[in-house]
């Protein structure tokens, strides 16, 4: 993670890093690289397809 400006970049695509609540558990990460950590946490992890692409209906619309 970089911070340009007050943005949090993803190192990995240089997305700006978006903050989802995940089954309860709140996690900042990239919907591009499909990389999330929880809040003071530095090990990374994956969503699972299905949580993935619902998270890509959400944000983008339609289906994906």
């Amino acid at each position: 993670m970089s911070d340009v400006g007050n943005e949090r970049c993803c190192n990995q695509c240089g997305q700006e890093l978006i903050e989802i609540d995940n089954h309860d558990e709140h996690l900042t990460g990239c919907l591009t690289c499909n990389l999330w950590a929880a809040d003071g946490s530095a090990r990374w992890t994956r969503l699972n397809e299905e949580d993935l692409r619902a998270l890509h209906q959400l944000r983008h619309g339609g289906s994906r």
